[in-house]
């Protein structure tokens, strides 16, 4: 049975706490940086203030279109389904922002 350890990850300055098996833990902190750089970068580019003076996206907006970015790709590799042109072209603009992100770091 695996070792179960503590960690905390962050993800848009909101610190998350919980177990999980010793055996995850990389896979688990790189998730969590993926969620976070790619949130950030929906919150840079939505969440603008609209003219009733509220952002157009809060943080909860931006950690959904993540998650909903992930579950479609995953259900697409589930189904072994080839990415439409659309999510094909979302997806390489996020590469490479991910990539400049890493480079600045």
């Amino acid at each position: 049975m695996d070792e179960k350890i503590s960690i905390t990850v962050k993800i848009l300055d909101r610190s998350l706490s919980f177990s999980i098996d010793r055996y995850d833990e990389q896979k688990v902190r790189a998730a969590a940086k993926l969620v976070d750089e790619k949130a950030k970068i929906y919150k840079e580019k939505y969440s603008a203030v609209n003219e009733s003076g509220t952002q157009k996206f809060d943080d909860t907006d931006c950690i959904s279109l993540v998650a909903l970015q992930n579950t479609v790709k995953s259900l697409n590799a589930d189904a072994g389904m080839m990415e439409t042109p659309l999510e094909a072209a979302v997806n390489e603009v996020l590469d490479d922002v991910d990539m400049v992100l890493s480079e600045l770091k």
